[in-house]
Parts: C-alpha cells; structure tokens; sequence
C-alpha cells in the first residue's frame, strides 16, 4: 500500500486535540465497524470539549497558537505561504500559478505605469511619437510568456485581456462624451 505524505495538524488542532485522541483516531479503521461509529462521535465529542475549555482561557489564545504582532501575516502572499503545508500537492500548484499570474500582472501594471509617466515627460525615445515603446522592441511581456508553461501562458493571455478590455471600455465611454 502507498504510503501517502502526512499534513501537519494545524496549530489550534496541536492545543485542542491531545496526544491520546490522536491515538485512537489511528487505530479506529481496526476496530469493528459496529463500534466504530459510536468511537467516532465520542471522538468529535471530545475535540469539542477540548475547544469549549480552550475558548474559555481567551489569555491563552494567541501565545497558544504562536500568533504576535511579528507573525501575523500582512499580506495575501503570507497568507498562502501559511495555508501551503496543508494543501494537496494540486491545491499548492494551483495556488503557485496564481500566485505568478499576480506577480506578472504587477510587473505588466509597473511597465504600464512606467511607460505612461514616459509619455508625459521628455524621457520619450520618439518625440514625434509621444506613445512609442521606451524600451524600443523590447515588450517585457514577451519576455515573462517565454518564461511561463503552456497553461500559465494560457492564464496570462486570458488577464490580459480581461484587462485590456477594461481599460477599452474605460476609455470609449469619455472619447464619446468629447464628440
């Protein structure tokens, strides 16, 4: 039988379940199927009782689980960095992808940014042509597609264009007004 790779027991599990339920929650599939529902809700039963006791110490809630003013985590990527152990490996990639697709849509938002403040200043490369590229041929997006699997690629091309159809529309309904 493959051995499948363990998940860690979540903090608040660790301070509210104790080594013995843990005990017995393996070796219920030994025992016979009659008892083993009753062993179950006598299981849960006493998790709940553990976590009603422990809720009654709210003191002890955050020095419990390890949380301080430093680990706290401030922002979405934390976030999931925290969440990862717990996830199947599909869940974890999937959340990588979409962790890289926010990334890439920052940096793509960043050369937008940087391109747009070129437009109004003289650092433009073509003064004819206050709109051209400041970075010649070179599209960085060109460059992060050739960095991304077929299906990240596919992911990308579909937020892009989310994105560039919302700034269309943005931009039609003003157009309209000035004619």
């Amino acid at each position: 039988m493959e051995k499948k790779p363990t998940k860690p027991m979540t903090p608040f599990d660790e301070v509210t379940i104790p080594f013995e339920l843990t005990l017995l929650k393996l070796i219920l599939p030994y025992t016979s199927a009659a008892k083993e529902q009753t062993v179950w809700i006598l299981i849960k039963l006493m998790e709940l009782k553990n976590t009603i006791r422990f809720f009654k110490h709210p003191e002890h809630l955050q020095t419990t689980l390890g949380l301080t003013a430093q680990s706290v985590p401030h922002s979405p990527t934390e976030i999931l960095d925290i969440l990862t152990p717990y996830l199947s490996p599909e869940q974890t990639q999937t959340i990588e992808q979409f962790q890289n697709v926010m990334n890439m849509m920052e940096i793509v938002q960043m050369f937008q940014a940087e391109t747009a403040s070129d437009t109004t200043g003289s650092a433009s490369p073509d003064p004819e042509n206050p709109g051209s590229n400041p970075f010649g041929t070179f599209n960085p997006a060109d460059l992060m597609m050739n960095m991304l699997s077929d299906e990240q690629k596919e992911m990308f091309q579909m937020y892009q264009d989310l994105f560039s159809d919302a700034s269309d529309s943005s931009k039609q309904p003003s157009e309209n007004s000035a004619t």
